[in-house]
């Protein structure tokens, strides 16, 4: 049996339908490596891989000379450094972790702008965006051209489930009953997503198409499933 590693995943859930995409930039390093390679299993048994370290604790270290851990308090900024504050966005900007250091020193951050009550007159609101900083204080939103917002793709929204390419919220794409086609390994469609629940992306160096440089991994769901629970919405109900 192949041993379940952090390669793997990434090639299965590639496969299952995670979506490529390039804007150019950047890499997961070697730690990304192949099968093949013979790896030392025997300081790791507890991890699904043997090269993945987290030294947090004296767990994973054999022998510790002259050295003194030393874990420092973080301090909270006084106010949010990443607002939803452009027409497209929603009411709040939310991430689930994927804030990548890009060679170049800028950081970059994947994130949702989330559209929580997904009003009538709002449901091209709120979507999948991306933000840039030097410092990680302050973001830039830089123009994109990927997703339309009311006629014009000037904007940061990278990605949409919207077979047209408009930016339309998860449960209207879910009403009217359209997604981007969901497949399986074979490539046959089994469906149609129109919700990436858990964004998360990477930055592989593996990848010699620089247009396939970062990988885009999440819960992709059909949001009809959750018609039943939401009888009692309106206009951006979903229904099955």
């Amino acid at each position: 049996m192949m041993k379940f590693t952090r390669r793997t995943f990434l090639v299965q859930s590639t496969a299952l339908g995670s979506t490529l995409f390039g804007l150019t930039n950047g890499s997961l390093r070697q730690a990304l490596s192949d099968d093949t390679v013979p790896r030392d299993e025997t300081r790791s048994s507890n991890l699904n891989d043997p090269d993945l370290h987290l030294v947090v604790d004296d767990d994973e270290l054999e022998r510790v000379e002259n050295l003194q851990r030393v874990v420092n308090r973080p301090r909270k900024h006084p106010t949010p450094v990443l607002v939803a504050d452009k027409p497209w966005e929603g009411e709040r900007a939310q991430a689930w972790g994927s804030v990548i250091l890009e060679p170049d020193g800028r950081l970059r951050i994947w994130y949702f702008a989330f559209n929580t009550l997904r009003r009538a007159d709002e449901l091209d609101r709120g979507g999948y965006a991306l933000a840039e900083s030097r410092d990680g204080i302050h973001w830039e939103k830089p123009p994109l051209g990927v997703v339309e917002f009311r006629g014009n793709k000037q904007n940061n929204l990278f990605y949409t489930c919207a077979p047209d390419g408009k930016n339309l919220v998860d449960e209207e794409l879910a009403r009217r009953g359209v997604g981007l086609p969901a497949l399986d390994e074979t490539g046959t469609q089994i469906g149609i997503l129109n919700n990436l629940d858990g964004l998360t992306l990477i930055r592989d160096d593996d990848d010699p198409d620089p247009q396939r440089r970062y990988k885009l991994i999440a819960n992709m769901q059909d949001h009809r499933m959750w018609a039943p629970y939401y009888k009692d919405r309106n206009s951006s109900a979903v229904c099955s």
